[in-house]
């Protein structure tokens, strides 16, 4: 894996411009406060109870497949969304984000590790890893900068569409990853 395709990942897998307008598409469906305080809740039960188990997976199986899954993960979510009508496909989407990022969480930095240390450059961990949360940052800082506008310019479903067209990159940036892993081999 490339530094350079590592940062355009986090940067795509961030830059999802329905971040800061999901409550309000909630609420524009008629979900009332409860229900939209219950789907908030539903995204963390994947993430706490698949955290271990996945991580295990990637050990032993295999950290750049399940990135991958992860990114598809979250194109499942927007599509479910933009069909939604109501609380159970919210509901179907929001457990979805929470599996794809239990798929990729500790894969990304695993991976990457693997990778330096393949090219005996691992001191370079923090810088790139740290780099790649500069790119994740600016992704979430621009879907929040524009995500409101683009509601007003293309509706919801466009913003959905856009969503869905980043998670979609940032699988196929990881489908490029090289697949490394020293803990399977070592």
């Amino acid at each position: 894996m490339k530094s350079k395709e590592f940062l355009a990942y986090r940067f795509c897998k961030e830059a999802v411009p329905i971040y800061p307008v999901y409550l309000l598409l909630f609420a524009s469906k008629g979900l009332d406060l409860g229900q939209i305080s219950l789907l908030l809740a539903l995204w963390s039960v994947p993430v706490v109870l698949l955290e271990l188990p996945t991580g295990v997976l990637a050990d032993h199986w295999s950290r750049k497949h399940l990135i991958v899954l992860g990114g598809l993960c979250r194109m499942l979510c927007f599509a479910s969304w933009f069909f939604a009508e109501g609380f159970v496909l919210f509901a179907v989407g929001f457990l979805f984000w929470g599996v794809g990022e239990a798929l990729s969480s500790g894969s990304e930095e695993a991976l990457l590790y693997d990778n330096l240390k393949l090219a005996k450059n691992e001191h370079a961990f923090e810088k790139i890893y740290g780099k790649g949360a500069f790119y994740a940052g600016v992704g979430v800082a621009l879907s929040c900068f524009a995500g409101g506008f683009l509601v007003e310019l293309i509706t919801f479903k466009g913003v959905l569409l856009i969503s869905f067209v980043s998670a979609l990159l940032s699988s196929l940036l990881a489908s490029h990853f090289k697949e490394v892993n020293f803990f399977k081999t070592g």
